[in-house]
């Protein structure tokens, strides 16, 4: 493709504020960090009438940064406008959408314009995490993509506007955030730009948006049911414009049937709320999914799922709230059973089994040729017999191995073999599966190094409905290897004081360990150490 014209920046990054305070600076340093440079960037903040000392904190940090446009508009209460406002005094030829209390990688902006220019991209969508909270769309990051499919690949899943636009393919569709709405504004978004086929490229193997979650995040707050499902409403009615063929548009009505309605029934959702802001919410949910979403959505869900959408559909808001409760929430917890030093690598096996929330294996329930998932003792008979056959499911589980960044809670898959199916527990059929994984700490992050730090080992479960990412367990008694090296790091092996595996990347303290002479001493100190422990137990 031509070259990039070299008189305007490659990218503008435009930031709603509002009574923003100190993360102000963190933006803007975040900015400064970026190693495309600030000669190829443009940040562009809006102002939202904040009424405070916002503006001018902002006019100050631009006072002395040419790269920096500061715009005041009177308050409109919600970033809708702000946003658009913004992408008027866009000049790059890419725009990224922040929050103003998100934070960008250093190499975030350098990563997605050359994806999106490699590609021919109309958007690109650059790794997201979710620090202090659980990160939405992870499969979305499973790989790089030059083009990536909507639901397929998961891109609509990660349903934030924290992604890149090519600034002409916006102008070209008169594409922007519907003033109008206040609530599902940035799914809304996502769903009117995909009206237009966009291609859109992933950045998965460089970490690139910080979304920070905090106690004041307007995403946290209790929705007005009849607004938000008023704005659900708009979203479904842009998805049933999309050129794609019926099953991609099912594929992403079934998503919002899932995160939008059936993912409240959990037990920070539904059954925790005041019973009549909870009876609204059910009947404004249950309105759409009559009126929106076909009984044959139901099909392409996972057993848990399928159960939860019959209560909805059958206006059954007693079971929704009761199976939402911890202890009736299908789970896993994956423990650890060998840790080996392979090399330069560490060959971690879990184990896991799917239980019952308060702990028990979930015993199937064998019907001829097929298995049944009984999530709790009173699901009425003719529901199990009618929608919780998981037989297949089963056999198309997916489980993970994902190495976690504790200080950031970034993602990053390894290489796995699992087996998984069938075994016979005490009381019954239940299902197992084995994770062989490989973790190399030189390549853990998709292909770099890990950096310095605290590294968790957690597990991803996708099956029969169930979304489990659960960190691995390790008994005390479990033996494990000397630290590998990271270059000139080292990486160990440690069980945390809550009983995880994790690793501890640092200097190190003396010579770097060998397989000859790190597993044997490990061995034995381990051995010294569960010796002691015993006698302290016995001499109480």
């Amino acid at each position: 493709m031509d070259a990039p014209p070299t008189d305007r920046p490659d990218v503008t990054v435009v930031v709603a504020t509002f009574r923003t305070g100190e993360p102000l600076l963190e933006l803007v340093r975040a900015m400064e960090r970026q190693s495309i440079g600030t000669d190829r960037l443009q940040l562009v903040t809006v102002d939202d009438g904040s009424g405070d000392d916002t503006p001018t904190t902002l006019r100050t940090l631009a006072a002395d940064r040419p790269w920096m446009t500061v715009e005041e508009i009177p308050n409109s209460g919600w970033p809708c406008r702000p946003r658009n406002v913004g992408t008027g005094l866009a000049r790059g030829r890419w725009v990224l959408f922040m929050d103003h209390d998100d934070l960008l990688w250093p190499r975030a902006l350098e990563a997605m314009v050359t994806a999106g220019d490699r590609a021919g991209a109309d958007v690109v969508l650059g790794k997201e995490v979710r620090t202090g909270g659980r990160t939405i769309g992870l499969d979305a990051f499973r790989a790089s993509s030059d083009d990536a499919h909507v639901t397929r690949d998961h891109v609509f899943a990660v349903s934030t506007p924290h992604r890149m636009y090519r600034t002409a393919f916006l102008e070209e569709h008169g594409i922007g955030f519907d003033e109008s709405l206040r609530r599902l504004e940035d799914v809304h978004l996502l769903a009117a730009a995909e009206v237009h086929a966009p291609r859109t490229a992933v950045v998965a193997d460089e970490a690139c948006y910080q979304w920070v979650i905090h106690g004041d995040n307007s995403s946290l707050r209790h929705p007005d049911p009849l607004e938000y499902f008023g704005a659900a409403r708009r979203v479904l009615d842009e998805i049933d414009r999309w050129p794609h063929p019926p099953e991609v548009r099912d594929d992403a009505r079934r998503l919002l049937l899932r995160t939008m309605i059936l993912n409240r029934a959990s037990p920070s959702g539904l059954p925790s709320w005041d019973p009549e802001y909870r009876r609204a919410f059910f009947d404004a949910a249950r309105g759409v999914v009559l009126d929106r979403m076909p009984e044959h959505l139901d099909a392409g869900l996972g057993a848990h799922d399928r159960m939860r959408a019959a209560f909805f559909r059958s206006g059954d808001l007693d079971s929704v709230a009761a199976f939402g409760v911890p202890e009736r929430i299908p789970t896993t917890r994956p423990q650890a059973v060998a840790v080996e030093r392979a090399g330069d690598r560490l060959r971690v096996t879990v184990r896991v089994r799917l239980l019952h929330g308060d702990g028990p294996d979930l015993v199937l329930e064998r019907d001829g040729d097929r298995l049944l998932l009984r999530p709790h003792a009173d699901v009425p008979e003719d529901l199990v017999r009618s929608r919780l056959d998981v037989t297949a499911e089963l056999a198309d589980a997916r489980v993970d191995l994902l190495l976690v960044e504790r200080s950031t809670n970034a993602e990053w898959f390894q290489p796995a073999a699992v087996t998984a199916g069938v075994v016979e527990g005490p009381d019954g059929p239940v299902w197992e599966a084995t994770v062989v994984a490989e973790v190399d700490p030189s390549t853990a992050r998709a292909g770099h190094p890990v950096g310095r730090g605290r590294w968790d080992l957690r597990l991803h479960t996708l099956v029969a409905g169930v979304d489990s990412r659960v960190l691995v367990r390790v008994d005390e008694d479990l033996a494990l290897p000397g630290p590998v090296p990271v270059g000139t790091d080292v990486a160990a092996p440690y069980r945390t004081q809550g009983g995880r595996l994790a690793l501890h990347v640092t200097r190190p303290s003396g010579p770097k360990p060998t397989p000859a002479m790190s597993s044997p001493v490990s061995r034995a100190r381990s051995f010294a150490g569960r010796l002691r422990r015993r006698l302290r137990r016995h001499l109480r």
